[in-house]
């Protein structure tokens, strides 16, 4: 028997959580701010196990909009503001810098 990397077994299959938009902790926002205001914020999802449940996101926003908000959905949507996403790592937050201060220009 041998071992496939490509195929997975029926019933073994493993979905990670959706991050949920009502449940979460801001770690950090900064902002870049030039002719437009770039905020990357650092936030927790606590029912996400992917990176810890930390995400990186980038939004076109004031700084206020993350003062107390009750709702922050880290996927590209309509309605929200998101820009982009970084891995949680050192990387990603350099990336998601270098991304913020170009994208202010």
């Amino acid at each position: 028997m041998g071992l496939s990397l490509f195929s997975i077994s029926s019933g073994s299959t493993t979905t990670p959580p959706n991050p949920d938009p009502k449940n979460f902790k801001i770690l950090m926002v900064s902002i870049a701010k030039g002719a437009r205001s770039i905020c990357i914020v650092e936030v927790n999802y606590p029912g996400c196990t992917t990176f810890e449940g930390n995400k990186i996101l980038v939004y076109e926003a004031e700084l206020s909009v993350f003062s107390n908000p009750s709702y922050l959905d880290p996927h590209f949507t309509e309605t929200n503001k998101l820009l982009a996403r970084f891995p949680a790592s050192d990387e990603g937050l350099t990336d998601a810098i270098a991304y913020a201060e170009w994208k202010c220009k």
